[in-house]
């Protein structure tokens, strides 16, 4: 009996990511119901309201559309294997087990939050990595042995000292700015955009700015282009008082947590 392994929202192209890095798999991939990718291996067979279809044609017609992934496993453990550190984390969100195929007397923990490593612990028979260099230990992994994971309880975590970034909900990280107090401004959006890392509110939304640039975005649950355009145009039709916060190092770094918002120069 098949076990699902996760089910998320994305487009064609985590679609790719999801098929082309899943190693030694035995399962299939639904894709909004109507959509079924049996793999084996490296062999694909597809087949559209039980018809079959080439996976070139699959890509092709969900080209430009968001859908639903859902990934099954023909499997009798517990245990994911993959190849690649790009389908590692683009796991669901959660706390993760390791263990390299190859070195079955080793193992890690990793938590992903928003398609990043957030903690990382890998443990070998003479010594403990932490943080960076349990990351930097796992990405080269791959290049010697698949990887199988597998899905844990968080409460793993507390044995080690594993946080690479102190992880907020967008909410959570904002109040705390926030809390700290700010300095007023007036003008054009790009006059208040400052040189040091700060949190800008504009209206009902936030830019975070750095080097007079304006690296992330916030506006509802627009992406970081599309918030800083409708910032950009709510300036040009009211006149905005900016609210500008100070961010520390660590706040600063948060941020990248949410690379949706991230503005593409």
């Amino acid at each position: 009996m098949a076990r699902k392994l996760f089910g998320k929202y994305g487009d064609v192209n985590l679609l790719r990511v999801i098929i082309n890095n899943l190693g030694n798999f035995d399962g299939y991939v639904i894709v909004d119901n109507n959509i079924k990718i049996y793999i084996k291996d490296s062999a694909y067979k597809c087949y559209l309201n039980n018809k079959p279809i080439k996976l070139r044609e699959v890509f092709k017609m969900l080209n430009d559309k968001n859908f639903y992934i859902e990934v099954y496993e023909n499997s009798n453990d517990n245990n994911l294997t993959l190849n690649s550190y790009t389908s590692l984390v683009n796991l669901p969100d959660g706390v993760y087990k390791i263990i390299p195929k190859r070195f079955k007397k080793e193992f890690g923990y990793i938590k992903i939050f928003n398609k990043k490593i957030v903690y990382s612990a890998y443990i070998t028979k003479n010594k403990v990595l932490t943080k960076n260099m349990a990351l930097a230990k796992i990405k080269t992994l791959f290049a010697v042995s698949n990887i199988l994971v597998e899905k844990v309880d968080e409460e793993i975590l507390k044995k080690y000292d594993g946080y690479l970034f102190k992880v907020y909900s967008l909410n959570e990280l904002i109040s705390k700015i926030k809390s700290k107090g700010y300095k007023k401004a007036y003008g054009s959006l790009k006059d208040v955009l400052t040189e040091e890392p700060s949190l800008i509110e504009v209206g009902e939304g936030y830019i975070v700015s750095k080097a007079k640039k304006p690296i992330y975005a916030f506006y509802k649950d627009f992406d970081g282009n599309k918030a800083l355009r409708y910032l950009k145009s709510l300036c040009i039709v009211e006149d905005i008082e900016f609210k500008i916060y100070p961010l520390d190092e660590e706040e600063y770094k948060a941020f990248s947590l949410f690379s949706k918002n991230r503005v593409i120069q």
